[in-house]
């Protein structure tokens, strides 16, 4: 809650009290935004980010909070109802001669702003027990948060965004992050989710990539995509970061140098790739995940074309004729083995290609012809296929 004299009513204006008591830079304002909705339990002390998708309000980041330890209607509560940001301040004073960065007024007094800190512009003396009661009702009314996630609504959530305040033992459709817990040897220190370049004490959660059950092992031809099936998310809010993914490095093994070389992807190429994924998110940080994916064209059985019953006349020649067999990176057909089960016999006999092309139906009668094919690669998947063929004499 903002610093005041004595006298000063709680519900006196916020222009005058600001103008007399803030010492931060000019009230700055954005264009009416309508895009965020906030949504605060009290309660369970956590912030519900809801996002205008489509004209549907979608839950998409929650943010451990402070509110009021005072109960409803008392001093020290955080009024529940329905208000919409006004000002903001990088920084501005509070109660009790402390500081708080990214403050965003939304009613009267009331404010979301980070953990205070003992000194203006000082980002080394925040209070870590102060940071630790995150999730716990700890404020004289306004709506703390993390450093991370104050700057995160003071730079999307713009005049006129819409926040609403209510109590429920449920905390929200993303459920309550885990936060983060701080050591207390040090009264004082850097916010720890404080994006910072200079943050010594660094300890945000990175985004996570999660790359589910997506298969690695791609056939030749597919419609196979790089970044299908993948969804990265931003731990520490449950925000889904995976418009924000983007694959930064492709190299493939050249069997002939015998290393991974600067490469395009592609499904038409055999061999192995190596696939840099990266995500940036600026309240959080940068993930990088590498994984290998191999182009191949072993994981279907070739396919056996023009095998169909038929009838043929005694001596006619060729047991594979119009018989034809391929696989996505080729033709397989003269890798046809033709097996042959001839009239009044028990067994069949193995012809390869060339060898069935000279076959001889020298017999009257039902001949049984079997085809079966390997595909060029390990584990070397099989195709079959049997027919009858009917020689007659003419």
């Amino acid at each position: 809650m903002l610093k005041r004299k004595k006298l000063i009513s709680l519900v006196c204006s916020f222009v005058l009290a600001a103008t007399a008591i803030l010492s931060t830079a000019a009230v700055s304002y954005g264009a009416s935004d309508t895009e965020y909705w906030l949504k605060v339990n009290a309660q369970a002390n956590v912030v519900t980010v809801y996002k205008n998708v489509d004209g549907e309000w979608e839950p998409v980041r929650a943010m451990l909070c402070s509110t009021g330890t005072g109960k409803k209607g008392t001093t020290n509560a955080t009024p529940t109802g329905t208000y919409y940001t006004q000002g903001r301040w990088d920084w501005g004073a509070m109660v009790g001669n402390v500081y708080a960065r990214y403050v965003v007024q939304f009613y009267g007094d009331y404010l979301f702003h980070s953990v205070p800190y003992n000194e203006r512009y000082d980002k080394t003396s925040q209070p870590t027990k102060e940071f630790n009661k995150l999730g716990k009702d700890a404020s004289h009314g306004c709506v703390r948060l993390s450093t991370m996630d104050a700057r995160w609504v003071y730079n999307n959530c713009y005049y006129g965004t819409k926040v609403t305040i209510y109590n429920s033992s449920n905390p929200g459709p993303l459920g309550k992050p885990e936060g983060i817990k701080v050591d207390t040897s040090r009264e004082t220190y850097w916010d720890p989710t404080d994006p910072d370049a200079n943050n010594p004490y660094y300890l945000i959660k990175m985004p996570e990539i999660d790359f589910g059950d997506k298969d690695f092992t791609v056939q030749y031809g597919s419609s196979f995509k790089l970044k299908d099936d993948i969804t990265v998310q931003d731990p520490n809010t449950f925000y889904d970061l995976t418009h924000l993914l983007k694959v930064s490095k492709i190299k493939y093994y050249d069997t002939t140098q015998k290393k991974y070389v600067d490469a395009n992807f592609s499904v038409m190429k055999l061999g192995t790739y190596k696939v840099t994924y990266k995500v940036t998110y600026k309240y959080s940080g940068t993930t990088t995940e590498t994984v290998k994916i191999k182009v191949v064209d072993n994981l279907k059985a070739p396919t056996i074309s023009g095998a169909k019953n038929h009838a043929v006349t005694v001596g006619d020649t060729n047991a594979v004729k119009g018989i034809t067999a391929s696989q996505a990176t080729g033709d397989r057909t003269e890798a046809i083995v033709t097996w042959i089960k001839e009239p009044d016999t028990t067994k069949y006999k193995a012809y390869t290609y060339e060898e069935a092309k000279g076959y001889v139906f020298e017999k009257k009668g039902m001949y049984l012809v079997k085809y079966t094919v390997k595909n060029k690669y390990s584990p070397y998947k099989e195709a079959k296929r049997t027919i009858v063929v009917a020689a007659r004499t003419e």
